[in-house]
């Protein structure tokens, strides 16, 4: 993924939650503005302190259905409920933001590299 090898593993991602889901774009960049219910911030927020503790030997792995949108180290554990979460270039954000609100099998995941 984007120049680097992750080991992606179907059984290592976990669901999290969504409340809303939008499409958000600066004219260079696109992604999607999600805030997390309850337990998906929950599920966030631990995985994003799992990541953060790996001092950057594993990646954050996030899918939408069953596209992975990114897989990126994790600095600092993820605060409150909501994420942006950056596409790759020629990732439509509002068919995202439309699979991630229309699907109950979104998930955010974590995979070592």
């Amino acid at each position: 993924m984007h120049g680097e090898y992750v080991m992606v593993v179907e059984s290592d991602f976990v669901h999290a939650g969504v409340e809303t889901a939008e499409a958000v774009s600066d004219g260079s960049t696109d992604a999607v503005d999600v805030t997390f219910d309850e337990d998906g911030a929950s599920v966030f927020q631990t995985l994003t302190a799992e990541a953060a503790r790996s001092a950057g030997t594993a990646r954050l792995v996030i899918k939408a259905g069953d596209e992975v949108l990114s897989a990126v180290t994790v600095v600092e554990p993820m605060q409150g409920d909501t994420a942006v979460i950056a596409l790759p270039s020629g990732v439509d954000p509002d068919e995202v933001a439309a699979v991630i609100r229309g699907s109950s099998s979104d998930d955010a995941g974590r995979s070592a590299n």
